[in-house]
């Protein structure tokens, strides 16, 4: 009977690999898990504001559109922000 031999470089090699793939579809699936909480976010905002019913509530809607639009920008700022930080950077989650 002949005995097989490991070779322990093609071994590490493979492991590297599939560590590598691992911390690549894990950093897709955060990515996304982020960007739907920014979402969630910009709709619930979005949720607030009120239809105006008649012609006086025309000043306290464009109120309330103006405030959505700040809160909307400073959110997608944040978001583009920790894309940057976690994406772009490649900071690694695990250290």
């Amino acid at each position: 009977m002949e005995k097989k031999t490991i070779d322990q470089a093609k071994v590490h090699s493979y492991i590297d690999h599939l560590q590598n793939q691992t911390h690549e579809k894990m950093m897709e699936h955060l990515k996304a898990f982020n960007d739907g909480v920014f979402a969630i976010i910009i709709t619930i905002l979005a949720l607030e504001i009120p239809a105006p019913h008649s012609q006086a509530a025309y000043p306290a809607f464009t109120k309330s559109i103006s405030i959505f639009l700040i809160s909307f920008f400073s959110t997608k700022s944040q978001a583009i922000s920790r894309n940057y930080l976690i994406f772009i950077n490649k900071v690694d989650c695990n250290k």
